[in-house]
């Protein structure tokens, strides 16, 4: 009894310090967005400095960064999951967004509350349960959904089998971690609209071939990215050369799309669900961008990227297919997220957490799908 009060406790201390760290994190992204913003197009030149900046600080410290390291400490494996990393790789995505690259938070995030759940769980002698907790806390503290955060850190760290035991605590830290960006006021973001699929054979087609795109589309992003990685890593093998080249690349698209995808992509969920706003070469623009930025060694992950780009192809989509544009961007927000992560369980909770439970037959056949189309492809390539 009492390993579980202090787990619980343990939980609550992940939750509500993890939750507090994402909020100034968040606060801080949004301000060095708001800087960008106001220097236009003249900050992009600083990007390929900033690769610089962020190489040369990487090889003073001589460890792994990034999502790596964060399954390896799941493991038990050797792992430089370390506060001091945390706050590298903080600075670096802090960096990354206020120069303009196309990257997230939620991979800085999650390897930030990785990192505090390790070292706070270690002062508690608590030692199951501990990389969930912080993983649950920080992508609960980004998004504001207990639900999905819960169930990505229970099913993402076990490609076997859904870790059942960790629901509680990680239910847990993540809900602590919700009420805390609450009280700095930040709140899930939900966007409701009424429709009602109807059950017939003409439109449970429509929504396969649907679905099965939108699987394709995240498939490709975690192939391609991976793939990337790789070809440069062999064509380019001298670290500097390969990340000049590549952030020349990023700062001339950039300056040629005038700052349209930079950041995580926020911008352009907006305008798929709140302006209409959208453009036909949008979906290749941010697709190309997040892989040369991730490729390049920004830091910031993929995740609200991912979020967007599915935004994007569910918008296209249902323009191609004949199906309501949001009802078909809603499925694509969570789906392109599912398959490029392998977590089908959790893109379905996600659908359902932001636009509500009138996507629960279409989450079925997501779920369904994913399911069957699970691989080892995947943007976490330790998984």
């Amino acid at each position: 009894m009492k390993k579980y009060i202090i787990l619980i406790l343990a939980a609550v201390g992940v939750g509500t310090i993890v939750g507090t760290i994402e909020s100034f994190f968040k606060i801080l992204v949004n301000q060095a967005n708001w800087y960008r913003a106001q220097f236009m197009p003249y900050i992009f030149l600083l990007i390929p400095f900033a690769a610089i900046l962020i190489l040369l600080a990487q090889s003073q410290l001589k460890e792994k960064n990034g999502m790596d390291v964060v399954f390896k400490a799941e493991k038990n494996e050797n792992s430089s999951l370390s506060l001091k990393n945390a706050c590298f790789v903080l600075v670096s995505c802090l960096i990354s967004h206020f120069c303009g690259v196309s990257t997230g938070r939620a991979g800085v995030s999650m390897q930030m509350g990785a990192a505090i759940s390790k070292h706070f769980c270690n002062r508690m002698n608590v030692i199951e349960y501990v990389i969930p907790m912080g993983v649950a806390a920080a992508f609960s503290g980004l998004f504001c959904c207990p639900i999905t955060s819960t169930v990505f850190a229970c099913e993402v760290f076990n490609t076997k089998k859904f870790q059942y035991k960790a629901i509680i605590p990680c239910l847990i830290s993540s809900s602590m971690a919700t009420l805390c960006a609450a009280l700095f006021g930040f709140h899930r973001v939900s966007y409701v609209f009424q429709y009602s699929f109807a059950v017939e054979i003409k439109s449970i087609i429509k929504l396969l071939i649907l679905i099965l795109c939108l699987t394709l589309i995240g498939k490709a992003f975690a192939f391609s990215l991976n793939s990337l990685k790789k070809f440069i890593n062999e064509k380019l093998p001298n670290n500097k050369y390969r990340i000049i080249i590549l952030s020349l690349m990023i700062m001339m698209f950039m300056i040629f799309t005038q700052g349209r995808y930079s950041g995580s992509g926020e911008n352009l969920i907006e305008e798929v669900f709140i302006n209409g706003n959208v453009l036909k070469s949008d979906i290749l623009f941010k697709f190309i961008l997040t892989l040369l930025s991730a490729a390049a060694g920004f830091y910031g992950g993929e995740v609200t990227p991912l979020f967007s780009i599915g935004a994007l192809s569910g918008y296209m989509l249902g323009h191609i297919l004949g199906f309501p544009v949001f009802f078909c961007s809603a499925l694509g927000y969570g789906t392109v997220f599912m398959s490029a992560t392998n977590a089908y369980l959790t893109g379905m909770v996600l659908i359902l957490e932001v636009f509500g439970l009138d996507f629960l037959l279409p989450c079925l056949i997501i779920g369904i799908i994913g399911y069957l189309s699970n691989c080892t492809v995947s943007i976490y390539p330790s998984r």
